[in-house]
């Protein structure tokens, strides 16, 4: 611990001396540069007194706005699962017994093409 203070006393002395350095050399400025420098320290020294913005809490709004938006997600997916039909229903079979004769039907044709070709090329 005493190295930080060493140290805070080092910079402290340092400040001191380019202070005191910068009001000697306050006499040879012209006085618009003097304006200059004071309504300059003016404007941050009021800027000092002015609440800051915390962005942090920027990004906990959209941070929360995605957790509802997955959530709603969730939700909508869950029910759309309890929507769908049960595996076992004769609804859902019958679907699938046609889907399955549309594609032997489809195999059917193509084998038909084929046979016609193979005459053809024989």
């Amino acid at each position: 611990m005493s190295d930080d203070k060493d140290m805070n006393n080092q910079q402290e002395k340092f400040a001191q001396r380019v202070a005191a350095h910068l009001r000697a050399r306050e006499d040879e400025l012209s006085g618009e540069t003097r304006a200059r420098l004071s309504a300059a320290r003016a404007q941050a020294l009021a800027q000092l007194d002015r609440p800051r913005r915390v962005v942090g809490y920027q990004w906990a709004g959209a941070g929360a706005f995605e957790v509802l938006a997955l959530a709603v997600g969730l939700v909508l997916n869950t029910q759309q699962l309890e929507q769908m039909p049960d595996l076992e229903t004769g609804d859902f079979l019958a679907a699938q017994e046609l889907e399955l004769l549309e594609d032997l039907e489809f195999a059917a044709w193509v084998a038909e093409l084929d046979e016609l070709d193979e005459p053809a090329q024989g």
